[in-house]
């Protein structure tokens, strides 16, 4: 299983342990004041206190809201961020490389108030941001006195694409005005892809924002995530929709309700998933008895990685022509900038690209689960595979779209093939991916590849070797078999 970043693998003794909770207790809604209702709401309260003793902060620092998962808690700041009034200097700021969810802020922020939306390279990124003190420019220039427009800087702390894990001092720095000094700026960190195998320490680094899925973490339970928020970044958060139990008073014949006090409490509307925030309780206690501490974790899925990524470097074919394009920004030699993943593209030995879909047709032929496409990063797919704006346009107008399986268009890739690693892999995970891709796509002198579909519907891949043929056809079945070289 080699698509951690997708979702985690939940552990059976993670789903043994909730499930015989539920069967020895009663646990009803927290809005009710019974004695089963009673008991489910303190144990809510133990798993908010345990979610931030594991981000290494407390209620003091930080509130915990819970959501649908990392996409509602995105959905739910851009919503509700309140960005200045209409004379104040307001600005969303994003990287290149950033999940869908984010970019679907833009909208939002640009009709709530914000007077400037941009989106910042990979290397303007680093360029503004690698500075010690001070912003564009290192001046006001013509930014009045008063700071009243309030902006938002997003970023992911580690890409889902290639791994990479962005500087987390890059937050203080924006905080501190390293982007302009013409409003007050506030940051959102996506922890979604970074907290599942590392650890996110908020005693030292404080975004306003953090968002994050428990799936990627312990891979049950789904559908569960959460918005972290900083006690003195909440006033920003003005929701204007409220239900179920979010106000103290709600009058149905005139426009009046109250708010309740509490962050979580307005913020949360009608009832929370609360028996998968119980689950959570066995996540933790489970997660801690396997693999002890996150910063194990990492190191192990660093490794990994580094030991894929070298090896899948070094694959050839017999013509000396590499047999894969790795897709990285780091030579993996340092955890501290790149974590458990593996971008890739494999080639075939004219150079021509082999596409996506015929190298996951063949992992599951070899029970090897593993993740192709763009993986909802549009701008770190484009950056690269060295697409312009007119190539993604064009390939829209071929027919592709997102999680497809047109692999590719006039012959270039539409999307990579990506590998990642748990705290539950090891090294005979990754030689097992190896020896496929080297015994299925690395051609030996005399050996040959043919392409072909034998029906719209159905897709045929030959792999021949020498006098002998293996096809594989997926047409809602998978068939193998061998049989003599067809002639020419």
């Amino acid at each position: 299983y080699l698509d951690h970043a997708g979702s985690a693998l939940y552990a059976e003794s993670h789903i043994k342990s909730v499930a015989n909770d539920l069967c020895t207790n009663t646990f009803s809604n927290p809005h009710s004041n019974s004695s089963t209702s009673r008991l489910c709401s303190d144990i809510i309260d133990q798993v908010r206190y345990r979610i931030l003793q594991h981000f290494g902060t407390d209620s003091n620092e930080y509130c915990v809201i819970f959501t649908s998962g990392a996409t509602g808690a995105i959905n739910l700041v851009a919503e509700s961020f309140l960005w200045s009034n209409v004379e104040s200097v307001a600005e969303f700021v994003y990287t290149e490389d950033n999940h869908t969810s984010v970019l679907g802020m833009r909208s939002l922020a640009s009709d709530r108030g914000a007077s400037r939306v941009r989106c910042l390279s990979h290397d303007e990124a680093y360029r503004l941001l690698s500075r010690s003190r001070g912003g564009a420019g290192d001046t006001p220039g013509g930014c009045r006195t008063s700071l009243d427009g309030n902006s938002l800087f997003v970023y992911p702390a580690q890409s889902n694409f290639s791994g990479l894990k962005y500087p987390l001092s890059w937050i203080q720095k924006v905080q501190s005005g390293a982007l302009d000094f013409c409003s007050n700026w506030y940051c959102l960190l996506d922890a979604a892809s970074y907290v599942s195998t590392n650890r996110l320490d908020l005693s030292v680094y404080k975004p306003d924002f953090v968002c994050l899925s428990f799936y990627k973490l312990f891979g049950y339970p789904t559908g569960l995530g959460a918005l972290l928020v900083r006690n003195s970044s909440a006033g920003l958060l003005r929701k204007r929709y409220y239900g179920g139990g979010t106000v103290l008073i709600a009058l149905s014949s005139h426009m009046f309700h109250v708010p309740r006090p509490l962050l979580h409490e307005r913020l949360e509307d009608g009832t929370i998933n609360f028996l998968s925030v119980i689950a959570l309780q066995h996540g933790f206690n489970v997660f801690e008895k396997l693999v002890g501490t996150m910063d194990k974790v990492s190191m192990h899925t660093f490794g990994l990685a580094r030991y894929t990524f070298k090896k899948l470097s070094r694959l050839h074919h017999f013509n000396g022509n590499p047999a894969v394009i790795l897709y990285v920004d780091t030579q993996y030699d340092d955890p501290n900038t790149q974590g458990n993943v593996v971008n890739f593209n494999l080639l075939r030995p004219n150079g021509d690209y082999i596409g996506y879909a015929e190298v996951l047709h063949l992992a599951n032929l070899r029970n090897i689960q593993l993740r192709t496409g763009c993986f909802c990063n549009p701008g770190a797919c484009r950056r690269h595979l060295s697409l312009s704006v007119e190539d993604l346009k064009s390939h829209f107008r071929a027919g592709h779209v997102c999680g497809d399986d047109r692999d590719l268009v006039n012959g270039k890739p539409t999307g990579t093939v990506r590998v990642s690693f748990g705290y539950y892999n090891t090294k005979s995970d990754a030689d097992r991916l190896i020896a496929t891709i080297k015994d299925c796509f690395c051609t030996q002198e005399g050996s040959e590849f043919v392409k072909m579909d034998t029906a719209q519907s159905s897709r045929c891949i030959y792999q021949l070797f020498n006098d002998r043929c293996l096809p594989v056809h997926t047409d809602g079945e998978l068939i193998v078999d061998c049989f003599d070289r067809p002639s020419e």
